[in-house]
């Protein structure tokens, strides 16, 4: 297997899956926040944003267990891990809505929004479980098709409210439970999952296994998702909901890193995970990891040299509070992207214990340090606490990795990226237009000299990144 050329390939995939399904949102966002009241809009995104919270809780993240379980095993015993997966779902999924009804009943007023939520969930996680099937079988294709179809079907069913004035908010609950819901059929009737629907595939063994492994990923994913709720609640908390817009405007470019690079980590993990046993993997690993960290260093010291002119650009001048708080974001959201980048490492080692445990303690630290700092130096308190709690994930991640892979990395390489993005962000924090031509050329200067792989993607183009070994 050529290595190069397959990431290649499954990144470029999967990031049409995820590129064209964020445009699709920025002209769905317009329709439903002009249909809901500012109470109506606030109550359907916690709902949405509750789903980072009940969905491991719904599904046990048993679908990352199928995906990579698929991998490992052979094809034959494939129909064994998703049938049983399917029921387990299924099974939760009754429960969990068992237990919401009864809660709905001693909150009746918002009983039929529990019900719908709960709906919402279980369409999610079975669009998941199906979209990690995919996965496990190798077909991206369908994966990222599945993504957009989503995204358009949403579009398309919310136009049609607007049209005939029936916009609120269980109408749009119902209309992404449909999306979702519509999706997973695609899916199941491409993979032809029907042919394995038979009770003769149910093993308690085989659910035991997977739970084993995908347990200790659930409290990486609810840690993660308390970091990025907890910020907007402390910085409301203390500072006001005003100041929480600038840091939720601020975050807007720098997200845009981490976008792109989810499209990479799921071509990466999956990739990892076919080639953990194979001979020379550590050499592989190595060149890899060190094309990537100056890959963050080059992408990191260009957008931050260019923010204040994206954030005029992008966004609202009453925002303009919020440009100070960039370079700190950006080095969170690279922290972020390595932390995953070294979870596909652990998902390849079947090791996820270790990912639950070092993101909890990242979730804590950011909890602690925001907390102490925000009355102090207000919103600096929340993007210097995520970007450290990050860095500590990634420290800890990279210390007890070594113990299964010995990763050999090019310290002097590292050692000039940290001098020169150091330098940027210094320049960044007294600026003025000389100093951001100046920055823009430090920018310039690193990527020429360092950075082969931007090179290699700006002179052949995404489908040719890896076509030659990098260096």
């Amino acid at each position: 297997m050529d290595k190069d050329k397959t990431l290649a390939k499954n990144t470029v995939i999967l990031t049409i899956g995820q590129f064209i399904p964020k445009l699709i949102a920025m002209v769905t966002l317009p329709i439903i926040t002009k249909a809901f009241s500012t109470e109506e809009y606030g109550i359907y995104d916690l709902i949405i944003s509750f789903a980072g919270l009940f969905m491991p809780l719904m599904t046990f993240m048993i679908q990352q267990a199928v995906f990579r379980f698929m991998i490992s095993e052979r094809k034959e015993k494939y129909p064994e891990y998703i049938f049983t997966s399917l029921i387990f779902i299924f099974a939760i999924s009754i429960i969990m809505l068992t237990i919401m009804m009864i809660i709905g009943i001693f909150v009746k007023q918002y009983f039929d929004l529990l019900v719908l939520a709960m709906l919402l969930y279980f369409c999610e996680s079975i669009y998941d479980l199906i979209g990690q099937i995919a996965r496990g079988y190798g077909k991206n294709l369908f994966y990222s098709i599945g993504v957009i179809i989503y995204s358009i079907f949403n579009m398309l069913l919310l136009l049609i409210l607007v049209i005939f004035n029936f916009v609120n908010i269980k109408s749009a609950l119902i209309i992404l439970s449909i999306s979702y819901f519509a999706v997973a059929v695609f899916l199941f009737l491409k993979l032809k999952l029907q042919k394995i629907l038979k009770f003769k595939y149910f093993s308690f063994n085989i659910l035991k296994k997977m739970l084993k492994y995908s347990l200790p990923i659930i409290p990486s994913s609810v840690s993660m998702w308390i970091v990025n709720l907890s910020n907007r609640l402390i910085i409301t908390w203390f500072l006001g909901s005003a100041l929480n817009g600038i840091y939720a405007a601020a975050s807007k470019i720098p997200n845009l890193l981490i976008t792109f690079y989810n499209a990479f980590n799921l071509a990466w993990t999956e990739l990892a995970s076919r080639s953990i046993e194979e001979e020379g993997s550590d050499e592989y690993y190595s060149k890899l990891t060190n094309n990537l960290y100056t890959f963050f260093f080059g992408a990191v010291i260009a957008f931050i040299s260019i923010s204040p002119i994206l954030f005029n650009i992008l966004i609202d001048k009453k925002f303009n509070d919020g440009i100070w708080q960039m370079p700190i974001l950006f080095l969170g959201v690279a922290f972020n992207c390595l932390v995953s980048f070294y979870g596909g490492l652990y998902v390849a080692l079947q090791k996820t214990k270790q990912v639950g445990v070092s993101s909890t303690i990242g979730a804590i630290l950011n909890i602690i340090i925001n907390v102490v700092l925000i009355k102090k130096i207000g919103l600096y308190a929340a993007s210097i606490s995520t970007a450290v709690s990050f860095f500590i994930i990634l420290i800890y991640r990279i210390i007890e990795l070594n113990k299964y892979i010995k990763i050999k990395y090019n310290i002097s390489n590292i050692i000039i990226g940290v001098i020169f993005l150091t330098v940027t962000i210094f320049n960044y924090y007294n600026l003025n237009m000389i100093i951001l031509f100046l920055n823009i050329l430090i920018a310039l200067l690193y990527n020429v000299l360092y950075n082969k792989l931007i090179l290699l993607i700006i002179k052949k183009g995404k489908n040719k990144i890896f076509d030659r070994n990098i260096k």
